[in-house]
């Protein structure tokens, strides 16, 4: 309460809704009844491991200490507590700068043939991911009103950012849809899963 009461009189507005969400996610469930005082590194790495093993990346785990570190400061200010931030003796993680690597079209074949020998079904979801640029659950959200053949089109709806958008059937694309076409069961979804529902995950044969 001491310091979000402070640090409104110095932020912005956003930097204080983000902190205040940060507080709210991270630092209060893990850290919520420990006094200040009683902070210590092992407190933080348990913090940040938590946080990445969230999902979270590298920079959301500095951000959640950077703002413990700012508490702590302003604790020592205010003669709460004294001697060195804890924060400084806990090694931060570091955000994987390589660069994203692509398949090369030799790869891209290589992977394709593979998948074809073990699964139909999880080589024809690789077929539109590489050709359409599709995410697995725009993939698994097709459903056949989604295909205008005439037009060379389908249209996706992204499931996560409920945004939509088209992508355009390329041959490799249209010989999957009428494979399946031919095989359509009574799911209006393309790619079902075995039960005829929603998929939910990629198959492990990937």
């Amino acid at each position: 309460q001491i310091y979000l009461q402070h640090a409104t009189a110095a932020k912005t507005a956003a930097t204080i809704r983000n902190e205040r969400s940060i507080y709210e996610k991270w630092l209060r469930p893990a850290l919520g009844s420990t006094p200040v005082s009683s902070l210590r590194p092992s407190h933080l790495e348990q913090l940040i491991l938590h946080v990445i093993t969230q999902g979270k990346s590298a920079q959301t785990a500095r951000h959640v200490i950077a703002l413990v570190s700012q508490v702590w400061n302003m604790a020592q200010v205010h003669d709460v507590v004294s001697g060195e931030n804890p924060c400084r003796r806990v090694k931060k993680p570091q955000q994987d700068s390589r660069r994203m690597r692509f398949l090369t079209p030799d790869e891209a074949v290589q992977l394709l043939h593979a998948l074809r020998a073990r699964s139909k079904d999880t080589y024809d979801t690789a077929i539109l991911s590489l050709f359409a640029g599709l995410r697995a659950g725009e993939i698994h959200a097709l459903t056949w009103v989604d295909v205008n053949f005439e037009a060379g089109t389908l249209y996706i709806r992204d499931p996560k950012n409920k945004h939509s958008r088209h992508a355009y059937i390329s041959p490799e694309i249209a010989e999957v849809l009428e494979s399946r076409k031919a095989e359509r069961n009574k799911s209006d979804l393309i790619f079902p899963a075995t039960t005829g529902a929603l998929r939910l995950a990629v198959s492990d044969t990937f």
